[in-house]
């Protein structure tokens, strides 16, 4: 979060406001260093008396998601070739 404090402004509102969420993907490190990524969604959870429990809710390992959308962004990867060209 220290990298981009702005990207995490709303995020962290969202959460200390003990709001839902859906679709975060938060960038996690693998064990080899590299960089995996997991999509998460809550709903928040309260006790009879209206205090915040936590949340319930679940994550997906959304990696090759990610690395493939960012492909695309590149120029010239993840395009065909087309020998017909």
């Amino acid at each position: 979060m220290d990298e981009e404090p702005e990207k995490w402004r709303q995020p962290v509102a969202t959460l200390e406001a003990h709001q839902p969420f859906c679709g975060f993907v938060l960038r996690v490190a693998a064990e080899d260093g590299s960089a995996n990524y997991i999509g998460a969604s809550g709903k928040p959870v309260f006790d009879t008396e209206g205090r915040f429990l936590g949340y319930r809710g679940v994550g997906t390992d959304v990696t090759a998601t990610v690395r493939a959308d960012q492909a695309e962004e590149v120029p010239g990867v993840g395009q065909r070739v087309r020998p017909d060209l």
